[in-house]
């Protein structure tokens, strides 16, 4: 007899990195992050980092595929990085996957029960995991998990209704893994119900947790990128944005050579005005892709053999996941099972089978299908094509690719608001110190800064500004370092705070200044101690300090463009520093240069619109003469603001000149011939030639428009490497005379 529905169900397939949702004749699409997800601005695959400690070999090798920033948690679990309402935070991969399935087309609240589909190799603490996020997802208490490769069973075996008994090979390559499940299907012709009659023996269950869809995306990427840097002359290790776009374009073309023999692709300005273009043919793809298919051939053939049947025996091939559109896989299937692949719709079969599980009656069905098989491993290597086993280099430029894919997830504001009791975590009034516990650095109380700087005695003090004053402080006696304390009605508060301490404590440069720890309570920052003062300090001549040598400004110079550079290019996300000036580099004992103060320094934004990174903001901060022109127009902060500061600073170096309207005063004294009258005289007998070099790479820095200004990693890093080398060989180099006079 038909059994009828016990009550209204939500199938659910959490892929890696789409899902489907369906309910009674509905089906909904779901990329993570959005229906049409914008994959730059959305975390993805977090499935992949449930349940595992962040020392797991494998979750390590995840890592070269994800698209933000994880970190290891104090108890040993990873922690995303994203943004939420304008600030970062850390998330819990359960948090996160709750914020997804939070969302109305997951939770769909006028049905009475959710069943997620879950991959075969899961641990109970991963399916753990997925059942506490749906716990703070507010899912009904009917909520259950089902094996993805029974889904497919559930899913598929209406096509098998004409058939007295057949055994099939059903085969789920998704965008990371791939399984294997094979089944016998009998039917009882006695009765006339479907349902009834039918009895389905699971003989054999097995993965491939490193042969997915994304391995070919993989070794398009790697061989477009080489061909690119020899016939266009890119290094795409140095351009962000031209690696996300090239790795969507073979995405594009993977996808394409399904159906045509031949794909091709366009990029127009892909780096600077350079146009890129590439083609390639389905029978290169394939040879470019020998190893994975191979690899995929092998597992095949293990799991056939492992589970004893003998390949006469499989009477069909259901194969469902986009891995299997590519033409060469089916060719591979139809080779290693004898038979080809049916030719149905594949896309929502695992969330059909979960929804299907309660037409079917729960109890029933799992205990149909539960045999307790033993789960085979079918391939555990590390899957690498020859072009990346050549240098870790491809790797590390594959994840640069990828890693501007995903960082910020845009639903996230909202949940945390409406889900802020669900998250223990999450509680506004632990909001900070909870940050602040998995920072790397040492917390200090407030007495201990007491006892450091007799406390904080007038003769301690070291200088003042906006933010408060800095003092120097002996802790325990045998540490110098410098304190700074905020004062009331300081500038800064606690955001700048928090980011400083978040971006100094992970961030290491030989010219950023370290932080050696905090104060908590009363927003103290503690820093190693530098001897001479701020740069501002040496080109004044304060306390009637020697002048800097033009030999140790020009050293200067490349070191502040060597930290610049290095901060616009961290990952996963570039650091606009925003406030670059004199009075916020240090030098140390040897005059050697470090930046400091990253109170108003930003994290970089990535769009699909934008040609370039950039922060987005409509509360200016800064000093007034270093501050983009561009800046207040747009409000946007991109590196190119930090280039503009450096040009300026560059022009001080040379003229030690006010810098208010220091651009146009070299303008007229170049335009008019006196260059020479600029250049300052206590910095010694600079030559003019080197000196015209320095001031002509300020103006170009510090040009009021911002396309005109150049790169500080492609181009002004070497012009100063130029000069640098000048004035070591110089007979009086700064490394004998650090000061002129």
């Amino acid at each position: 007899m038909f059994r009828p529905l016990l009550m209204s169900m939500v199938g659910i397939d959490l892929g890696n990195w789409n899902c489907h949702v369906i309910y009674d004749d509905g089906y909904i699409p779901r990329d993570h992050g959005f229906l049409k997800t914008n994959v730059k601005t959305h975390i993805s695959q977090i499935k992949c980092l449930l349940g595992r400690k962040f020392s797991d070999p494998e979750l390590q090798l995840e890592l070269d595929y994800v698209p933000f920033r994880v970190i290891e948690g104090p108890n040993g679990y990873p922690l995303v990085h994203s943004r939420c309402k304008g600030e970062d935070r850390t998330f819990t991969p359960v948090e996160i996957l709750a914020m997804l399935i939070s969302t109305p087309e997951f939770r769909l609240h006028s049905f009475d029960s959710h069943c997620i589909g879950i991959p075969i190799y899961f641990t109970d603490q991963q399916k753990a995991d997925v059942l506490q996020a749906a716990k703070i997802a507010g899912f009904p208490a009917s909520f259950c998990l089902l094996d993805e490769t029974i889904a497919m069973v559930l899913a598929l075996e209406r096509n098998l209704l004409r058939e007295p008994r057949c055994i099939v090979a059903f085969i789920d390559i998704g965008h990371a893994s791939m399984q294997v499940c094979f089944a016998e299907f009998n039917w009882d012709c006695s009765t006339r119900s479907p349902f009834e009659r039918r009895s389905v023996n699971i003989l054999f269950k097995g993965y491939a947790r490193s042969l997915g869809g994304r391995e070919f995306d993989k070794v398009l990427f790697n061989h477009f990128a080489s061909k690119i840097r020899k016939e266009y002359n890119i290094d795409l290790k140095k351009d962000s944005s031209a690696c996300v776009r090239l790795s969507e374009a073979c995405e594009r073309l993977k996808n394409d050579l399904s159906e045509d023999n031949e794909a091709s692709f366009c990029l127009e300005k892909f780096s600077g005005s350079i146009d890129v273009k590439g083609s390639i043919t389905r029978k290169d793809f394939e040879i470019l892709s020998i190893s994975i298919l191979k690899a995929t051939e092998m597992a095949l053939k293990k799991a056939l053999s492992e589970s004893g049947l003998n390949v006469n025996k499989i009477d069909y091939l259901e194969a469902v996941g986009k891995g299997c559109y590519i033409p060469a896989i089916i060719d591979v299937m139809t080779k290693v099972f004898g038979v080809k692949k049916r030719k149905t719709r594949n896309y929502e079969h695992v969330a059909r089978g979960c929804r299907q599980l309660n037409i079917m009656g729960t109890d029933k069905i799992i205990n149909d299908l539960s045999t307790g098989l033993k789960v085979s491993n079918l391939f555990s290597s590390e899957l690498n094509s020859e072009e990346e086993n050549e240098q870790d280099s491809e790797k590390l430029l594959w994840r640069r690719a990828m890693g501007k894919k995903g960082h910020l997830l845009t639903f996230l504001n909202d949940f945390v608001e409406e889900n802020m009791h669900s998250i223990g975590r999450l509680e506004k009034t632990k909001d900070e110190s909870d940050w602040l516990s998995k920072v790397n650095f040492v917390e200090y109380s407030y007495s201990e800064l007491q006892d450091a700087t007799n406390n904080f005695h007038e003769s301690f003090k070291l200088g003042e500004g906006g933010f408060g004053i800095v003092y120097k402080g002996n802790l325990n006696k045998t540490k110098t370092v410098a304190i700074k304390m905020l004062k009331e009605g300081s500038s800064q508060g606690t955001k700048e705070f928090n980011q400083e301490v978040e971006i100094l404590s992970k961030v290491r440069h030989p010219n950023l200044v370290k932080l050696e720890g905090a104060c908590e309570d009363t927003h103290a920052l503690v820093y190693e101690f530098l001897p001479n003062g701020s740069l501002e300090d040496r080109l004044r001549c304060k306390n009637n300090t020697p002048s800097l040598s033009w030999q140790a400004r020009v050293r200067i110079a490349f070191e502040i463009c060597s930290a610049l550079s290095f901060l616009h290019c961290s990952e996963p996300h570039g650091i606009v520093h925003g406030d670059l000036k004199p009075e916020n580099i240090l030098l140390d004992a040897n005059n050697t240069s470090k930046i400091c103060d990253f109170g108003l320094c930003r994290e970089l934004d990535y769009t699909a619109s934008a040609s370039i990174p950039y922060h987005w903001t409509d509360c200016p901060k800064g000093t007034l003469a270093y501050m983009d022109p561009d800046y207040f127009s747009t409000g946007k902060m991109t590196p190119q603001f930090d280039v503009y500061s450096f040009g300026i600073l560059l022009l001080r170096l040379v003229t030690c000149k006010d810098p208010r309207g220091i651009r146009n005063l070299v303008e007229e004294a170049q335009k008019k011939g006196m260059l020479k009258t600029l250049i300052d005289a206590s910095a010694g007998p600079w030559p003019f030639k080197e000196a015209k070099k320095m001031i002509s790479l300020g103006l170009r820095c510090s040009d009021p428009v911002r396309k005109n200004r150049p790169d500080l990693s492609t181009k002004v890093l070497k012009e100063l490497k130029s000069m640098l080398q000048v004035a070591s060989s110089s007979p009086s180099s700064w490394t004998t005379s650090l000061f002129h006079g």
